[in-house]
């Protein structure tokens, strides 16, 4: 199965304490949020643009450096 997406998160510690404990390999980030934070999420802003491939994403994804990347900046506001 080839990588299609690099996600970076950014989460307050204050709401998600000891998330670096759980095993992403077994299951999803969106499931951790769920079942073991359950925040209220309200409302949240999303921006799309675009980029050419870094390093990193490169290594990750494959394209040629320099290659056109679709960008999803989202920040999600709890209650």
């Amino acid at each position: 199965m080839e990588p299609v997406a690099v996600v970076t998160s950014y989460l307050p510690v204050r709401v998600f304490a000891g998330i670096e404990k759980q095993d992403p390999e077994k299951q999803s980030l969106y499931h951790v949020f769920q079942h073991t934070y359950k925040p209220k999420l309200h409302w949240a802003e999303e921006t799309i643009g675009s980029t050419v491939a870094a390093q990193e994403e490169s290594r990750i994804l494959g394209p040629n450096s320099g290659s056109a990347l679709l960008v999803i900046k989202e920040t999600t506001h709890e209650t």
